[in-house]
């Protein structure tokens, strides 16, 4: 069974709100991708659909990310909250998931970097990274998502979405 991670509920706040990087606002909007992804590093790719919506939260240094996939062996939904200041590259927040096989439910953590060109996020979950995340805004009309899963502290799993506007 292929994992999808669908990052959620991460929340930042602020008593005024930072100008947002224009990496975050690149991401603005709703978008549909589709890819593949890997339960662990020796299993075939399986194709996923994905459905994703990226939100400035009005008055707060908060990204709310809510993403659903689905896959052949189930769907899932990610909902994150991805908190940013202004003048530093560092974010951090929280997710959920929820998945309809028996992964079931599981909250986390994100830390990671903001750069011009992309999100940088690890993934943790019980104090251990599970995954590292990229976002990578390409154009006006499409941006990739890329995940490494890790188990053991070795990259298992894996997943690449490209969305589209």
């Amino acid at each position: 069974a292929a994992m999808i991670l669908v990052v959620t509920g991460i929340f930042v706040s602020h008593a005024t709100a930072a100008t947002p990087p224009s990496v975050i606002t690149a991401l603005i909007g709703s978008w549909r991708g589709a890819g593949t992804a890997k339960s662990h590093a020796d299993a075939a790719p399986e194709a996923v659909t994905c459905k994703a919506r990226y939100k400035l939260m009005d008055g707060e240094n908060t990204l709310r990310v809510e993403v659903t996939c689905a896959a052949a062996n189930g769907k899932g939904k990610l909902v994150g909250f991805i908190k940013y200041t202004e003048n530093s590259d560092q974010i951090h927040g929280n997710w959920f998931r929820k998945w309809s096989t028996s992964e079931g439910e599981e909250n986390g953590t994100f830390t990671g970097t903001i750069s011009s060109s992309s999100v940088q996020l690890n993934v943790s979950a019980a104090g251990k990274v599970r995954a590292h995340l990229t976002l990578s805004p390409k154009t006006s009309t499409s941006h990739e998502v890329s995940l490494v899963g890790i188990v053991d502290g070795k990259p298992e799993q894996g997943m690449n979405i490209t969305f589209r506007h």
